[in-house]
């Protein structure tokens, strides 16, 4: 460098420099030690150099980013050399572009708790761009004072901070030149951000998430193919799978038709569904748990069919419950239709047997008023809807509402059940009847009413858990009791359904809605009547949709054209069942035979499990069946597509 040059350089006015230089200096540790939180690492005392070690190493990509952008700024304020009003301009706006950097990375921190990777445009895309009202409620219940008072101290810390390390760096300026003081800064970056690379895979196991939050989200964008998204790919994959009723050819099973003329002679008139909260088949017993939490329910096994692959389309309570009563798939969106589309006018189980001369109710141990499912339920034909403020019982209520959660209250699963024996049997005029009765211990965080037992199980909420279960079904063994006791049972489907299952970190998550793997979506199902099964299994791949139109057919009545669903004894079933989750990361999946199919549309990602020798669903066989992945991409594009013509027109948002 020739002395013209240094004595150039030298003579730029240094406090838009400093200022840009040790507001990039404290982002940069601020960055890092949020890394350190998401990581759980504390400040060692006797193993420092351990702990600088890898924080380092995982705030790697930060500190390139910071590295960048306060070169690209300092070139600019060199460029501004002549242009004083020019450089504080530049100046301010790098403070600014600062706090927005701190901002982000608080933001990445709450995301990467939720959603398991940084912000990406494809989950935007998929989640509406936060517009939705779930969407927004969701982020309220994230964005919290308390997560604002963190914010709002990060970036105290960042502005004082600066303006300490800016005014220290002022002082050695005028002691020391320019040169001098560069040469040794930028010498030690590039080592330290060298060794920080060296460091970075060996301290995450998953580096895209160390991923600075601003750069992934923009590549996100700028990789985006809208041909890649389902919504816009290309298929040549028909939609025989999601054709509703009347679209479709009438076809009738032989098993179907058997057990209907069977159901007919013996005088099967009643339904009842139980709906098991938050329950896996993996749980049950009579799916081969080791666990023995459902004694009860296994006694009915001689008098009942168990179908061993029904699936959850959403590892969601009010998902599960749209689609149970209305016989479709939810639509793909965080908008959930009991909240925002409660009236939708769609036929549903309750209204079809109601024109049919049929008393209707739904009983919840819950509370019917989350998420306004009991506007949903009356819009729905449900002329008797009783919650747990109803049930009179010996029992407290467990009371867990607040502000952020209201009403998710809830009473024993035994005070529910005695309340549906008695409305049961209470009609002199005897009208046959179809009730829903939805339980509520065993939803988190599992609710007891006495002292738990040990289970034998590693993770004591899982124990909790098998416990709440254990309670659940002592009650629903005095609920068949009771329907025995005032001859209902022969006469009465009942069908035990999980609405969805619960993760305790088989997968790295826990409770539900995060993932699409077994033990989130593969649910119970057993048909109940001693006049119409005797201990059959069936494997007959499934979802919630179909529950319904088995109910119907079984009792003789034609399907609404609406349905999508169909009888589980229909032989022109498609064999596959869709699944998606909208909670976390954005996934879509289906099950055909033995395989297992999950798309991640947000990091644009592909899993694939053959569950006849991978039943735990881990190894990932994607990578090697790059046609079969393709035509999976493909069919659950035509399912996307295909339901967002479907519901074109039907959802009007109702705010009443």
């Amino acid at each position: 460098m020739s002395s013209d040059q240094v004595k150039a350089i030298d003579a730029v006015p240094t406090d838009g420099l400093l200022q840009v230089v040790g507001s990039g200096s404290v982002l940069a540790l601020l960055l890092i030690r949020i890394r350190g939180w998401e990581a759980g690492l504390t400040w060692q005392v006797l193993r420092p150099w351990v702990n600088a070690r890898k924080l380092a190493a995982l705030g790697y990509y930060d500190v390139v980013y910071v590295t960048f952008v306060t070169a690209a700024f300092a070139a600019g304020l060199v460029a501004a050399r002549r242009r004083p009003r020019a450089q504080r301009i530049l100046a301010w706006l790098y403070v600014a572009t600062a706090v927005l950097t701190l901002i982000m990375a608080c933001v990445n921190q709450t995301a990467l708790r939720e959603l398991g990777s940084p912000l990406t445009y494809q989950w935007l895309y998929y989640s509406d761009f936060l517009r939705s009202l779930d969407a927004y409620n969701a982020m309220q219940a994230l964005v919290t004072w308390d997560w604002l008072k963190v914010v709002a101290v990060r970036c105290v810390w960042l502005l004082v901070g600066s303006y300490i390390v800016v005014r220290g760096l002022g002082w050695l300026v005028k002691h020391v030149r320019i040169r001098w003081l560069a040469t040794p800064l930028v010498t030690g970056l590039c080592l330290a951000i060298g060794m920080e690379r060296r460091w970075t895979t060996q301290a995450h196991s998953d580096p895209a998430k160390l991923q600075n939050p601003i750069v992934a989200l923009a590549a996100s964008a700028f990789r985006t193919d809208e041909r890649r998204l389902l919504t816009g790919m290309p298929t040549s994959v028909p939609p025989t799978d999601f054709l509703p009723a009347g679209a479709r050819a009438v076809s009738e099973g032989t098993i179907g038709m058997a057990l209907r003329e069977r159901a007919r002679k013996a005088g099967v008139r009643n339904v009842l569904v139980v709906v098991l909260e938050s329950v896996a088949a993996q749980y049950m017993d009579g799916y081969g748990a080791p666990y023995g939490a459902t004694p009860h329910l296994d006694r009915y096994r001689q008098q009942a069919m168990l179908f061993t692959r029904v699936y959850a389309h959403v590892p969601s309570t009010l998902h599960s419950l749209v689609e149970f009563l209305l016989s479709v798939y939810h639509p793909h969106s965080f908008r959930v239709i009991t909240k925002e589309y409660p009236r939708v006018r769609l036929p549903s189980l309750s209204s079809e047997l109601e024109r049919r001369g049929y008393r209707t109710a739904f009983f919840n141990g819950a509370d019917n008023r989350f998420q306004r499912q009991d506007v949903f339920l009356q819009a729905h034909a449900f002329d008797r809807l009783e919650d747990h403020r109803d049930f009179r019982c010996a029992v407290p209520v467990f009371r867990v509402s607040d502000k952020t959660w209201p009403y998710v209250d809830g009473v024993a699963d035994r005070c529910a059940a005695n309340r549906v024996a008695e409305w049961a049997g209470d009609d002199p005029a005897g009208a046959p009847f179809v009730a829903v009765f939805w339980t509520m211990q065993t939803h988190f965080p599992y609710f007891l009413t006495e002292a738990p037992r040990d289970f034998g199980v590693r993770d004591s909420m899982m124990n909790r858990y098998l416990n709440a279960l254990r309670e659940t079904d002592r009650a629903l063994g005095s609920l068949l009791a009771a329907l025995e006791e005032r001859h209902l049972l022969d006469s009465t489907l009942v069908i035990v359904v999980g609405d969805h299952g619960e993760a305790f970190g088989q997968h790295g998550h826990y409770v539900h809605g995060n993932d699409l793997y077994g033990e989130e979506v593969h649910v119970p199902l057993m048909l109940i009547n001693g006049q119409l099964f005797h201990g059959e299994t069936d494997s007959t791949v499934g979802g919630m949709i179909d529950i319904a139109p088995t109910i119907m057919d079984l009792l003789g009545d034609p399907l609404p054209e609406s349905w999508q669903g169909r009888s589980l004894f229909d032989d022109d079933r498609p064999g596959r069942v869709y699944l998606f989750s909208p909670h976390s990361r954005v996934l879509f999946g289906y099950r055909e035979g033995p395989r297992k199919y999950i798309y991640d549309a947000g990091g644009n990602t592909s899993e694939l499990y053959d569950l006849r020798t991978d039943p735990g669903e881990s190894l990932n066989v994607a990578v090697g069946s790059p046609a079969m992945v393709l035509q999976s991409e493909q069919r659950l594009a035509t399912w996307v597509q295909y339901q967002q013509r479907f519901f074109e027109g039907i959802l009007v948002r109702d705010s009443r």
